[in-house]
């Protein structure tokens, strides 16, 4: 099988196709919500993962996260469970716009931080257009070259 190369047009078919086994019929939901939810499990499974992608979306208890492994810190279940360790190298997409109206854009950028603080290097995409969705131009684009670079790996 050939390594998938990026396209000039960009649509969410397209993504699809890069993912095995996915059906049009299953919803790729890795915004709001669907972020929160996967950054729990990015933190805390022990496994590796091969990637992180982040859409309009926030990470819960971001000040706590900013020295987990600190035992003066106000939620010491949560810190206990953290396995970041294991993912601290993988590659990682957050992207957000400046109009969404369901999550700040500012939630997003502190979430940007705090994964750096956490040790990993996340590629961050601020779009002007887009509101809680995938920015339509380039947001597409972006998170297809960010798959094929996965799956190329």
């Amino acid at each position: 099988m050939s390594t998938p190369q990026p396209s000039q047009a960009v649509n969410g078919s397209s993504l699809l196709r890069l993912l095995p086994g996915l059906s049009s019929s299953k919803k790729i939901s890795p915004n709001g919500k669907g972020y929160a939810t996967s950054a729990h499990v990015l933190l805390t499974r022990k496994e590796r993962l091969g990637g992180f992608l982040g859409i309009s979306g926030w990470l819960p208890f971001c000040q706590e996260l900013k020295n987990p492994w600190s035992t003066n810190n106000s939620r010491p279940i949560l810190m206990a469970d953290l396995q970041i360790k294991n993912n601290v190298d993988i590659p990682m997409l957050l992207t957000h716009s400046k109009d969404d109206e369901v999550i700040e854009v500012n939630f997003g950028k502190q979430a940007r931080t705090a994964w750096q603080e956490l040790g990993l290097h996340p590629v961050y995409e601020e779009y002007e257009d887009g509101g809680h969705e995938i920015e339509e131009t380039k947001g597409y684009s972006d998170i297809e070259n960010f798959l094929v670079g996965i799956i190329g790996r």
